[in-house]
């Protein structure tokens, strides 16, 4: 739910005078134990936050690539840390926690990376989230097994080969396997594999195609035995995402290859929040997943989903891209099925990245991790976080008429997509119609392209899906704008209260016309909607600073 009240309203106070508490976490598989620094008060007495204050950097998004960094943040302390040496492991995670005016809350998440300095001044280094989670935050040694990969990558059981151990019929029950550790499914969800219908076994040669296949349950947690064939692996449905069918007859021969999949799927934020929260599958409203699937930290208090909840009503599909000026024609459902075939090698990073490509990212958002998406500026759907005028800005950091960051635009947008079940289709490559039919800037390239054929769901498993096009359609409307128009970039420095807002958030502006330049002043004002795509914040000067990027429409 973010910050409380009472604490944003202390944002706001003329006089801040802050207290801090880096609060190290003792959760269940990590490193470390509990225990807390304060700049005032607390347990350790020979060792406090530095009076200077922490430094924190909030997330920042580019755009037309949508990559996102979140932001680090270091904390001064002093004293003598020979004393809590072996407290301060790489590794650990801990909370930044402020008050103000008898008001506390979290305002940072990170893990400890570094610890610098001399003669009883010191730097904690902590890197962000989204980076510390590169491996799984799972430290345990557990030697009673082996393992065929890192037990610390995340999805280290995905992709491992095992063999049938008797030959597949068509419409057979079970599925005979010679190693059934590494097959996984999410609580209410098929397991799914993906068998190699083309290898060579001991009885000959095949030619069925690399085949998915989903599973209701298995017969044993380890060693040989059974999956459970789903209803459409029984009838030799092809299953989305394959392009290959399955067997209608005839039969997959024992000791073909056969490979666990993990199959993230639901809508986009709620696939964040089961990769950050989940802990072994147990049933919770998020903790569907099983341990190799998450970050394993038990993290159940580092997720907003209501606010990510909030992107609903401006990430969607359409059937038609409606008018220049006018609103496309919205139809039912958006959401992704995203096959994990092999370990994260970089891990919840890749979940970004593929996020990027339709145009979203995670967000550091007050106390908690939230979901943004691109949208356009016209949307009807965008309430504005804030409003800034020119009595909310401390001075104009700096102003670029095009962002000197991003040095193209686009004439175009194409989204790969699989359409059907046995091929792959691209997706309408959609021509905004500029005044005179001219583009509003140079360099121009004609394409932006992005992959997302292993995105969007299917709403059947195993036929042909209109609506996965209209899904791309819906993300190519998002993006086209910030593809096609030069961006305008403006950097400002405002009170601390606008550290509510996140990188994806939205703001109107009433700025004097005499700070900046635009296409259409109106008046004494420049009017206009802009999105934050980068904030960072100093609670001990009491300051915000904002980036923001805004389009003039042609």
């Amino acid at each position: 739910m973010g910050w409380g009240s009472g604490f944003k309203t202390a944002l706001k106070s003329s006089i801040i005078t802050a207290e801090y508490e880096l609060r190290f976490h003792d959760n269940p598989n990590q490193i470390g134990s509990a225990f807390s620094i304060y700049s005032t008060g607390g347990k350790l007495k020979d060792l406090k936050i530095g009076r200077e204050g922490p430094t924190i950097e909030g997330t920042s998004v580019i755009p037309q690539r949508w990559n996102v960094t979140f932001g680090s943040f270091s904390v001064p302390v002093v004293g003598d840390i020979r004393k809590h040496s072996r407290q301060l492991i790489r590794g650990q995670f801990a909370g930044l926690y402020v008050t103000i005016n008898g008001y506390t809350e979290r305002v940072c998440f990170g893990q400890l990376r570094n610890v610098s300095g001399v003669m009883g001044v010191y730097t904690l280094n902590f890197v962000d989230i989204i980076s510390a989670l590169s491996m799984t935050a799972n430290a345990t040694i557990d030697t009673s097994i082996t393992y065929d990969r890192s037990p610390f990558e995340w999805f280290y059981k995905t992709g491992i080969q095992a063999k049938l151990s008797s030959a597949y019929n068509a419409g057979d029950t079970n599925i005979a396997v010679t190693e059934l550790k590494n097959f996984e499914l999410e609580t209410g969800q098929d397991g799914w594999c993906l068998i190699d219908g083309d290898a060579t076994t001991p009885s000959g040669s095949q030619s069925h195609g690399q085949v998915y296949a989903t599973f209701t349950a298995k017969s044993a947690a380890t060693g040989a035995g059974n999956l459970t064939a789903s209803t459409a692996t029984k009838t030799g449905a092809t299953i989305y995402p394959g392009t290959a069918a399955n067997l209608s007859s005839g039969q997959f021969y024992a000791d073909t290859p056969i490979r666990p999949v993990a199959m993230l799927q639901g809508d986009p934020w709620a696939i964040m929040a089961k990769l950050i929260t989940s802990v072994i599958g147990s049933g919770g409203v998020f903790d569907t997943y099983p341990e190799s699937y998450t970050a394993s930290g038990h993290f159940s208090d580092l997720y907003d989903y209501s606010n990510a909840l909030t992107m609903k009503a401006s990430v969607y599909s359409i059937s038609s891209f409606g008018s220049p000026t006018g609103y496309p024609t919205y139809t039912a459902g958006y959401s992704w099925m995203i096959p994990v075939s092999d370990s994260w090698s970089n891990g919840l990073r890749t979940f970004v990245t593929t996020a990027s490509n339709a145009g979203q990212w995670p967000a550091w958002r007050q106390d908690k991790i939230t979901w943004r998406a691109c949208r356009r500026l016209n949307d009807k759907n965008i309430q504005a976080n804030k409003t800034i005028s020119e009595a909310d800005i401390i001075s104009f950091e700096s102003f670029d008429l095009y962002d000197p960051n991003v040095q193209n635009t686009y004439q175009r947008i194409k989204i790969t997509f699989q359409e059907k079940a046995n091929s792959v289709t691209n997706s309408t490559v959609y021509h905004y119609p500029f005044y005179n039919n001219m583009m509003p800037s140079l360099p121009l390239l004609p394409l932006q392209e992005f992959d997302n054929r292993f995105l969007y769901a299917s709403s059947t498993q195993t036929s042909d899906d209109a609506q996965r096009r209209s899904m791309a359609m819906g993300d190519i409307y998002r993006l086209l704008p910030w593809a096609n128009l030069p961006l305008i970039k403006i950097v400002l420095k405002v009170p601390l209260d606008y550290a509510v807002l996140c990188a994806g958030d939205f703001v109107d502006c009433l700025i004097p016309s005499q700070f900046i330049t635009s296409y259409k002043p109106q008046g004494d004002l420049w009017r206009f909607k802009a999105m934050v795509t980068g904030i960072s914040y100093s609670i001990q000067e009491a300051f915000c600073t904002l980036t923001l990027h805004t389009y003039e429409d042609i």
